[in-house]
């Protein structure tokens, strides 16, 4: 068969259909799947700094899980997992993009679990802990109480 009409080739993710753009260049025999990866990060990231509102950061989220799907079908979970930690949650979970983060958290939209991809060491759980924080409920307070309760054994004078 005849190739298609002639599909102008995408040489980066674009603002306006990054999805597309995404996909596209994973199909590409000259870009390397992590070209595509990094392209979409970059996007992921312009999005939230530079469209800093919630429209833009609902195109960061639409983003995000086109690249988390795509990592997951090629068993790269690392790849998206450090992406969320330190270029999502590390950089914007606090302060003015700190409305992305919520929206992320609203999504479930978490790390890629071990179950979600053979080559990821992150439990349900993690994830879980991840996007929702470190819920009060699951600390025990004892562990507190009981290192103070040492402390307080040492007030002998020795005299």
């Amino acid at each position: 068969g005849g190739g298609g009409g002639g599909g102008v080739a995408v040489t980066c993710v674009g603002s306006l259909s990054p999805v597309e753009d995404f996909q596209a260049m994973l199909k590409q025999s000259n870009k390397t799947t992590d070209e595509a990866m990094d392209s979409m990060k970059g996007r992921i990231t312009l999005f939230i700094k530079d469209g800093g509102n919630a429209s833009y950061y609902k195109k960061a989220i639409t983003c995000l899980m086109a690249l988390r799907g795509e990592c997951i079908k090629k068993e790269d979970s690392e790849t998206f997992n450090d992406f969320l930690k330190d270029g999502i949650k590390a950089a914007f979970s606090k302060g003015r993009y700190g409305e992305v983060w919520e929206m992320i958290q609203e999504e479930k939209l978490t790390l890629i679990t071990s179950d979600e991809s053979s080559d990821s060491d992150v439990t349900v759980a993690m994830s879980v802990e991840f996007i929702e924080g470190e819920l009060d409920a699951t600390q025990a307070p004892t562990t507190q109480a009981a290192a103070e309760d040492d402390e307080s054994d040492e007030d002998m004078d020795g005299l």
